[in-house]
């Protein structure tokens, strides 16, 4: 028995003369559970710093020997310091995880079409976030995977190069610039 060919993720709405193509984050099962593995970790290490900040304060406190203004440098020191570890082991990191969850678990990238602009908007619960473009300054479409992006379809507008098709599928990003060459051609190929 032959396999059946997988449905594309997005979905394509055109009323009028506006084309809108939704595409749905991946809801990866494994990469969710890793976020909540992750924060879970977070807030372990998170109790872990507190405590040591705790020992540490009541170390400090405890000191009889320095002079009282020289504890009060050495707290401004140890607190800046654990400040920072948390900020930078604990909080970064933390926002990083928890934007990847909503992401998997509300986001979609939404690309409206028009005779005039272009929009290509990132939502999610917590934030939303758009760009416009002139439709007819936007040429030369294409699929481009790099290394260090999830963004596959590629197009330039004006000096610029710009992406989106947040974890397409090179199979889906072809269908897409085939649906949307038919609505954006540049000025000078207009009749």
């Amino acid at each position: 028995m032959p396999i059946e060919p997988q449905p594309p993720r997005y979905v394509v709405e055109t009323s009028g003369d506006k084309l809108t193509i939704i595409i749905p984050s991946k809801k990866g099962v494994i990469t969710l559970l890793a976020g909540i593995l992750l924060l879970s970790i977070f807030i372990f290490l998170t109790k872990v710093l507190y405590a040591a900040w705790q020992a540490t304060h009541n170390f400090l406190i405890n000191i009889s020997t320095p002079p009282e203004d020289t504890k009060i440098y050495i707290a401004i020191i140890v607190f800046i310091v654990f400040f920072l570890a948390f900020a930078l082991f604990i909080a970064l990191p933390a926002g990083l995880v928890i934007f990847r969850v909503v992401w998997i678990t509300t986001g979609k990238e939404i690309i409206t079409i028009g005779q005039k602009l272009t929009e290509i908007s990132y939502r999610t619960l917590l934030a939303n976030k758009s760009k416009e473009y002139w439709s007819d300054h936007i040429v030369d479409l294409r699929i481009d995977k790099p290394l260090l992006s999830d963004k596959i379809i590629k197009f330039d507008y004006g000096s610029k190069t710009f992406a989106f098709g947040k974890e397409l599928t090179e199979a889906e990003a072809g269908q897409l610039i085939a649906i949307i060459k038919i609505y954006i051609r540049p000025t000078s190929l207009r009749s």
